[in-house]
């Protein structure tokens, strides 16, 4: 039996066979903490998934533990090729995300160093504004080790106000993007140092957990 925490999308395989054939029981998410319910009742009347449904639109990988991850939405291609060579130069390993859906994707299997969000036009579309709106509501813990960029025309990235408006670690003028590979090291290093102690009490009580 499968089960997907609701807050962070951590998947389980659990033995039925030790499960209470009719009562609820619940388990603590070892990834953020959150209580999982567990209706076994439930289950069992689900319809099974047939083979062609849920495929993803994207691989499922995994990535060595220490490799720098970064995940882009840009649907402009010029733009999108700026900042993989920029991140390329960094030794990133880069993704690319095209909505919603496949930013869950990407983060069901792996939590990605940085992301970042680029604005086309004057006016953010739809699709930018629901991938924003995830990463926004990511649980604390797993939002706290991303660095989210938005990168638009109006974007300053003196204006810590407008950034922490819009959810964000820093907002970008489209004309920074050449220099990405000299602000991003110290950005991602500013940002640890900032939440070093959240992180070690989390890995404090992830160890308890277990």
């Amino acid at each position: 039996m499968e089960i997907v925490c609701k807050n962070c999308n951590k998947r389980y395989k659990i033995d039925e066979s030790k499960l209470p054939p009719k009562e609820k029981v619940y388990i603590k998410c070892a990834g953020c903490l959150q209580k999982i319910e567990i209706d076994p009742t439930a289950h069992k009347r689900d319809e099974p998934v047939q083979d062609n449904q849920f495929k993803p639109s994207k691989p499922i990988e995994y990535f060595e533990p220490g490799t720098k991850t970064a995940l882009i939405y840009c649907e402009d291609v010029q733009a999108r090729l700026e900042m993989e060579k920029n991140l390329n130069k960094m030794a990133f390993e880069v993704r690319i995300m095209n909505n919603e859906n496949e930013a869950r994707h990407y983060f069901r299997y792996n939590i990605f160093d940085v992301v970042l969000i680029y604005q086309k036009g004057p006016d953010p579309e739809k699709n930018l504004l629901d991938v924003l709106d995830y990463f926004n509501n990511l649980s604390p813990e797993i939002r706290r080790a991303i660095v989210v960029l938005y990168i638009y025309l109006g974007g300053n990235k003196y204006n810590f106000l407008e950034a922490f408006s819009k959810g964000v670690d820093i907002t970008l003028n489209p004309m920074d993007l050449s220099n990405l590979h000299e602000m991003l090291p110290a950005l991602m290093d500013e940002k640890k140092a900032r939440y070093k102690i959240f992180q070690e009490c989390l890995r404090k009580v992830e160890e308890s957990v277990f």
